[in-house]
């Protein structure tokens, strides 16, 4: 690297010499243009450019040095230098095509160094290197004495860090603990000084098991594998696409009208299904139908198959004990008897045709059924009156005849 900036500098030097009756060099202002490889034949350039309009990252001016050895792609390349407060950028392109995209040789704030150097200069510093990796910094890593990065810190894993392209403002660095299984982040945004705490993203111990929010998860069953989730007084998983938007949910108070415990299902207006060997069973319409064997419940319940119980409890208003009322109006049974003449079935029961159609209403069905029961009481208890009577005056016409036959 010093090569390169050193053999610039000694470049500009010996050019600066060969200009007569000069004592500087001239630095065009072309600020807003961005020529091609092919603007510049046979010369040394040197320009004032902004660095938005050159591709460059960040915002300000910048000095652009450019070599163009030939005046066609016979004479290879052409090459570019940067001079920014970033540092030192280098970009070359042919004659007939774009310039390449921006390479950072040196940056302003850290000289940057191989790879395998950062272990070296980690050991002696561990916090100072890690808070100041230059950008163009993708992968670092490292193999133990990582101690004291912060309180929660490993004291042996591995770092992987990622910053903004030849901005040293962001960036984000992973790490890990070997011993604990313990995984986490931090992140810098527009702020070349300061970084985040280091967040626990999760953690695996020596069964496998995982943790977001505990660095234990709870496997008291012995399970194979355990995800586990933790949060203070409440926690989610969801799972999402553009439009729809699922979840298990864990709260202490209860949430969107649930008591506190567990909660499952959707948060978009869609339904939200149970399923077994692939096929819906039991599906909860978005409007809350659920349906057994059916996914379209058109009512509160809807199961499109056979119910097996032992007990089945309706609660129903307008139970029909107002037939034992006084002024309760009893149908004659001429009446009855002309109406399931005319309909063929009882007055108030719903025929055949209409349950086949539209089903019935178990509840209202066994009202209306007590209701009959009701009046075949009453019509039973008149005509036992009726049969009473009936032998009263049954009795008296034997006594009467009786009576006749002893006259002489």
């Amino acid at each position: 690297m010093k090569k390169i900036i050193f053999s610039s500098m000694l470049l500009m030097i010996m050019m600066a010499s060969k200009a007569q009756n000069a004592n500087n060099i001239i630095v065009d202002d072309t600020r807003d243009d961005n020529n091609l490889p092919a603007y510049y034949q046979r010369q040394a350039k040197f320009e004032f450019k902004r660095r938005d309009v050159l591709g460059l990252p960040g915002l300000g001016y910048s000095g652009l040095l450019t070599f163009a050895p030939w005046g066609d792609a016979s004479g290879n390349k052409n090459h570019q230098l940067n001079f920014n407060d970033d540092g030192i950028f280098y970009r070359a392109g042919a004659h007939g095509s774009a310039w390449g995209s921006w390479s950072q040789l040196w940056n302003s704030g850290n000289t940057p160094m191989p790879l395998h150097q950062w272990q070296n200069y980690i050991g002696n510093n561990v916090n100072a290197s890690l808070d100041n990796m230059p950008a163009n910094t993708t992968v670092f890593s490292y193999e133990s004495g990582i101690g004291g990065i912060n309180t929660a810190a490993p004291t042996s894993g591995a770092v992987v860090h990622l910053s903004g392209w030849g901005d040293s403002r962001y960036g984000m660095q992973l790490q890990t603990n070997y011993a604990t299984g313990e995984f986490y982040i931090r992140t810098k945004n527009d702020d070349i000084s300061k970084w985040t705490s280091w967040r626990r993203v999760l953690s695996e111990d020596a069964n496998g098991n995982t943790g977001i929010g505990t660095v234990s998860p709870e496997n008291a069953e012995g399970w194979q594998r355990v995800l586990q989730v933790q949060g203070n007084l409440s926690s989610k998983i969801m799972a999402s696409t553009n439009i729809t938007s699922a979840g298990l949910y864990a709260h202490d108070y209860g949430f969107y009208g649930a008591p506190a415990g567990g909660i499952i299902g959707t948060t978009t207006n869609h339904a939200f299904s149970v399923m077994t060997n692939k096929a819906a069973r039991l599906t909860v319409a978005a409007n809350g139908n659920v349906g057994i064997n059916t996914t379209t419940p058109s009512e509160l319940l809807s199961v499109n198959g056979n119910i097996r119980t032992r007990k089945v409890i309706v609660t129903q208003t307008g139970w029909p004990d107002y037939v034992f009322d006084s002024s309760y109006q009893l149908p004659s049974l001429d009446s009855v008897s002309s109406f399931i003449q005319t309909n063929k079935h009882l007055p108030d029961i719903p025929s055949a045709a209409t349950i086949e159609k539209d089903g019935h209403d178990v509840g209202e069905v066994q009202k209306q059924l007590l209701k009959k029961v009701e009046e075949l009481t009453l019509y039973v208890i008149e005509q036992g009156k009726k049969i009473v009577e009936l032998k009263q005056q049954n009795s008296q016409l034997e006594q009467a005849i009786e009576k006749l036959k002893n006259q002489p």
